[in-house]
């Protein structure tokens, strides 16, 4: 729901603050694609005064607040160019080359990807405000203490969106781009043993409760992934939740062939709707993470498995 009132003017004036971040009211494109064109600064002049003159009428316009770091913009899509300068760049992984076709990179892999993580972050933020997310981009270069052989650049790049409280070992939504292929989804990739056997007791205490969630992935054709226990845990002999049972950490994902909707402008509306139909098991995993964060301490019996 959209500020009004003071909580409106409050909320621009926090992010006003210099040096923080530029942000745009605009109309949705397919209602005012001629927005693009226009001057970023001009608008975020106008449109500014007006949420803080009119927030009332502001909020009733069919538009949606993008809160864009600087240099971000409108996601445009990604192109053939795009899977091109990542698949030369895996051939020629070597800081000369990169430093001679820097320009290509960011025309074509590092503007349109920061504008969909911008873009995203945003709509997240709209639809699910009391998530208090954050975004997290990662860079092209290797971290050189961890090179192992490879060239310093990364052949592909990803963005995560998760609750601002969490750190490391913690669910997230994610989205990643290489030269063949994107592929987004969910996961709880760095989960400790503690919190995957917190995981485990969750299930025991209501094995329905998950499986209806478990059922809802499956039935949007999410993948599961995850190393596997070598010595499995007790199972419970139920196909759906042994698949998820015996993980020691998981993850969910589609993927796809680089083209179709990446080159659309609309992959921002079809991300955010893809982590709204993983939102439960998100919160599912939350839980989980609140009862039994990153310190490693055991959750209490029954951790996440009230009734819905």
């Amino acid at each position: 729901m959209p500020l009004v009132g003071k909580d409106a003017r409050n909320r621009v004036a926090d992010l006003a603050r210099p040096g923080n971040y530029n942000f745009h009211f605009f109309y949705l494109r397919r209602k005012m694609p001629i927005i693009n064109w226009i001057i970023p600064s001009f608008m975020a002049l106008v449109q500014t005064s007006a949420l803080l003159i009119w927030p009332k009428k502001c909020a009733k316009i069919d538009c949606i607040l993008i809160l864009e770091r600087r240099n971000y913009s409108m996601f445009q899509g990604f192109s053939k160019k795009t899977g091109e300068f990542l698949w030369e760049l895996a051939f020629n992984n070597e800081r000369p080359w990169f430093l001679a076709h820097k320009d290509e990179f960011e025309e074509h892999v590092n503007a349109p990807f920061k504008a969909l993580a911008g873009e995203c972050f945003a709509l997240m933020e709209q639809r699910y405000p009391a998530l208090d997310c954050r975004v997290h981009v990662s860079r092209i270069y290797r971290d050189a203490r961890r090179l192992f052989g490879r060239g310093p650049y990364k052949d592909h790049l990803w963005f995560s969106i998760k609750a601002s409280q969490v750190l490391l070992e913690g669910p997230m939504f994610w989205f990643e781009v290489g030269a063949a292929d994107y592929s987004y989804g969910m996961g709880f990739y760095s989960a400790t043993p503690a919190q995957m056997e917190a995981f485990r007791r969750s299930i025991d205490a209501n094995p329905e409760r998950f499986r209806r969630i478990a059922e809802g992935v499956k039935r949007h054709g999410y993948k599961l992934d995850g190393e596997e226990y070598k010595r499995p845990k007790k199972l419970r002999g139920d196909a759906l939740i042994d698949g998820w049972y015996n993980r020691k950490r998981i993850g969910l994902e589609k993927s796809f062939d680089l083209g179709g909707d990446a080159f659309s402008q609309k992959l921002p509306e079809i991300l955010v709707s893809a982590y709204a139909e993983l939102m439960p098991m998100y919160e599912y995993f939350m839980e989980i993470y609140r009862a039994c964060p990153e310190t490693g301490r055991p959750a209490p019996r029954g951790t996440g498995n009230a009734a819905e």
